[in-house]
């Protein structure tokens, strides 16, 4: 009877811990994202979706991963604590001879071994009425809820397909050809498909193999403009495959119906999409916040929201349109490099986070090993210290081999003039430490500020001219060539700008490394210096390079990457020490010596450019020398 019980309520058992495991660790890595998604907002709304995305994962994986991974960092258990252990261990158990007779004779009665027995049996009856019944009630109650949300994501999903079927293609032109005007930006194949119908209450996308964008009637009457930024939006939820990743949202709500923090998750989440859809969008029209606010309005004045969980509508509610409106005050705009260091931090917080981790011992090295260890390094102390090992010839301490050499800046850059002009400022002095990006030196820019200022003017003429034609042309009253050559007109002004942009920046020089200054003569203002003109040289204080010529009779003896160390008379008494990064393969036949290098540390940042050194090659014990006497 007790394996049917242990069938009947051990996976129930099983399923409650896991899901009270996952409950926590799950939970508590939404509320974490939950509190950075309401109070970081300097985070991009992409960012902050990756971050709902790796806490789902996590409350997956508790859910299905129940051994966690074991890390052997904690100290092993001394021998004495194992024996102290086993000691209590084997004195906690009585042997058989300890037993006293009375009990030896009632163990071996099996009428009292019938009692017994039947006894345990109607304790774990008795159990079974009181503990495990509760755990097979709560087990079940989880199944109904299961199978209850399942059944309202098939409602929603014959939901769509109804929808789906109400619909029609439109049969207007410039809706397919604004959508692939905007899906084309992109470079992809597998446009989403248009289609438009009267039941339908505001855009909405639905779809993840072959996905629809869904338009209402009414919203055909917008302005072009506004129906750009109605396309876009959807083709934003369709490139960020939001559709698939609300569907995995509403796999965990169903199996986890009964947690509050994951209803508020999958409402938190869908706003953070739509905020990540909002700036995907206005970046592939080239949208101003108060225009694309001005669309979200006049749509969410039209009709009501659209409630279905496997869809991406364009307006989900009043309140988070508000939040909405809010983030596009402030637009955040990340560079690539930034975007790049939060990646990687996203990936190692995910390492770390998502799998289950424990502290276990390390494993006692076992003490019989000592002793036949300890036999081996005996054995190779005497066969280093016996006389045959003696007369081979090997050498007991390093040799040094002495040289002379000159010092150079591990690097150095010349500053040169990158435009004909009238030095205007210098910044800095001889000998000055400038860091990387520190200004140094501009020349008059006063002509190339005025190129700028004249091209921004063209450039916004250009634009107003092409944003009026564009008008125009909604409206049939411009050909198409005229509506194309005000847009090349503002790309061609856009061009100019840029250019007179570079040639101010050509006016400024900055430090492209860190290091000391030195002037190749005295500058003074007013002067007047040519395109490529030499100014200075910037030698970096870091790590310094040795050169040196080697004789040829050295060259059998020394390899890349030996120990050399370095004096001078500059700093008596100060060592420095590096390796040997280069030996030429061809040796002058007028010295008859071989060009060699080094790589020295430079930690107090010494001004070693230009300084003779004393040289010492150090050669390790046992070197060329005593293999060929062997």
């Amino acid at each position: 009877m007790s394996a049917q019980i242990d069938q009947l309520v051990g996976p129930s058992r099983l399923l409650m811990e896991s899901l009270l495991r996952a409950s926590l660790e799950g939970g508590a890595a939404l509320l974490l994202v939950l509190l950075i998604c309401r109070w970081a907002l300097w985070l991009p709304g992409r960012a902050k979706c990756w971050l709902w995305r790796l806490a789902y994962l996590k409350l997956l994986i508790a859910l299905f991963w129940a051994t966690p991974l074991q890390l052997p960092v904690l100290h092993a258990p001394t021998e004495t604590a194992r024996l102290a252990a086993s000691r209590s261990a084997g004195s906690a158990l009585p042997d058989a001879e300890s037993l006293p007779a009375e009990d030896a004779s009632a163990k071996a009665d099996p009428t009292q071994i019938a009692h017994l027995e039947n006894r345990a049996t109607r304790l774990l009856a008795q159990n079974l009425s009181r503990a495990d019944a509760s755990v097979l009630v709560v087990g079940n109650i989880w199944l109904i809820g299961v199978f209850a949300m399942f059944l309202k994501l098939a409602a929603q999903w014959f939901a769509v397909r109804r929808l789906l079927l109400r619909t029609s293609p439109p049969s207007d032109e410039l809706l397919d050809r604004e959508m692939r005007n905007i899906w084309s930006r992109r470079g992809l194949h597998g446009m989403p498909r248009l289609r438009t119908g009267t039941r339908i209450t505001s855009p909405v996308l639905v779809g993840i193999w072959s996905p629809s964008i869904l338009l209402p009637q009414e919203v055909l009457n917008l302005p072009t403009h506004q129906l750009r930024v109605i396309l876009a939006h959807e083709i934003a939820h369709a490139l960020r495959r939001d559709i698939a990743w609300r569907i995995v949202a509403s796999l965990i709500e169903s199996l986890f119906f009964f947690h509050p923090i994951v209803w508020l998750a999958r409402r938190e989440s869908n706003v953070v999409q739509e905020m990540a859809a909002d700036d995907l969008a206005m970046a592939l029209t080239h949208a101003s916040p108060r225009e694309y606010g001005c669309t979200l309005l006049s749509i969410a004045a039209r009709g009501t929201p659209t409630r279905l969980s496997l869809a991406a509508p364009i307006i989900t509610s009043q309140r988070t349109l508000e939040r909405r409106l809010i983030a596009m005050r402030n637009p955040i705009h990340w560079s690539n490099r930034r975007l790049m260091l939060v990646a990687g931090a996203f990936v190692f917080v995910g390492a770390l986070s998502l799998p289950r981790w424990k502290l276990v011992a390390q494993e006692a090295r076992l003490p019989a090993d000592a002793p036949a260890a300890q036999e081996q390094r005996s054995e190779t102390v005497r066969q280093t210290q016996s006389p045959a090992a003696q007369t081979t010839g090997v050498v007991s301490a390093p040799q040094r081999l002495n040289f002379v050499g000159v010092l150079r800046a591990g690097k150095k850059v010349q500053i040169q003039a990158r435009a004909d002009g009238f030095i205007q400022v210098i910044n800095v002095k001889d000998g000055d430490v400038v860091k990387p990006g520190q200004a140094l030196v501009a020349l008059d820019d006063t002509t190339e500020k005025l190129h700028v200022v004249a091209a921004q003017a063209e450039y916004k003429m250009k634009q107003t001219e092409a944003a009026r034609r564009q008008e125009i042309h909604d409206q049939h009253a411009v050909s198409n060539a005229e509506m194309e050559q005000s847009r090349l007109d503002a790309d061609i002004a856009a061009t100019k700008l840029q250019l007179a942009q570079q040639e101010l920046s050509l006016m400024h020089m900055a430090a492209p490394i860190g290091g000391v200054i030195e002037f190749d003569r005295a500058h003074a203002v007013g002067e007047y210096v040519a395109r490529g003109t030499t100014l200075a040289t910037i030698f970096d204080q870091g790590d310094a390079r040795l050169e040196l010529d080697l004789p040829e009779t050295a060259r059998q003896q020394v390899r890349v990457g030996m120990t050399v160390e370095v004096t001078t008379e500059a700093y008596p008494g100060e060592r420095f020490t590096g390796r040997l990064a280069f030996i030429s393969a061809e040796a002058s036949p007028q010295t008859g010596t071989v060009r060699a290098a080094a790589d020295i540390a430079n930690p107090r940042k010494r001004p070693l450019a230009g300084l003779r050194a004393r040289v010492t090659i150090v050669l390790p014990a046992g070197g060329e020398d005593a293999k060929t006497e062997k």
